[in-house]
């Protein structure tokens, strides 16, 4: 494929995170997303990796938002409007009373990465044109879709293949350059 300059920023979250670790598979995995930024998870998709990444690591634990809101520093309020997101969508379960709090729905390797961003912010970014343009498709394609529709392709499924378990057995993990 040619060579296109890429309207997105390089990989940008801090190094080791979750979605770092994300972009350091997509480039192994699709050599053509290396230093294309492709994958630009929302702020709330971010905390949700963060939670589940710890959920993961002790998932017979069950945890109280005010104890994640602790941990992983992340704001309370919405954290816990986080938190009930994720029990609807099935991730999590909602475990009530004195020693109840949150866990993992399934076992982490179970949990894909599509479902999460699913969750969180919905898969539209990864299908919707980037122009902006209501009518773009394979019959109707914008000046970008020839370029972009194969690598968006390649992010939703490294996102499809890769687990929450891939992202605790791999956190240490830091992207090179």
């Amino acid at each position: 494929l040619p060579s296109v300059s890429s309207p997105f920023p390089p990989c940008f979250l801090e190094l080791g995170t979750p979605s770092a670790y994300l972009c350091r598979i997509a480039e192994k995995q699709f050599p053509i997303i290396k230093n294309r930024g492709l994958v630009r998870f929302s702020m709330t998709t971010e905390y949700a990796l963060r939670v589940l990444t710890m959920m993961a690591r002790t998932p017979e634990e069950r945890f109280s938002v005010r104890g994640l809101h602790e941990s992983l520093d992340l704001p309370r309020k919405y954290l816990g409007s986080l938190m009930s997101k994720l029990a609807q969508r099935g991730l999590l379960v909602a475990n009530r009373g004195k020693t109840g709090g949150y866990q993992l729905a399934l076992p982490s390797d179970r949990i894909s990465l599509v479902e999460i961003v699913d969750a969180c912010e919905g898969l539209e970014a990864y299908t919707r044109c980037l122009l902006g343009l209501s009518e773009c498709s394979h019959e109707h394609p914008c000046a970008l879709h020839e370029h972009l529709v194969t690598k968006r392709e390649d992010v939703l499924s490294v996102l499809s293949l890769t687990t929450l378990s891939d992202l605790v057995k791999n956190q240490g993990t830091r992207l090179q350059g």
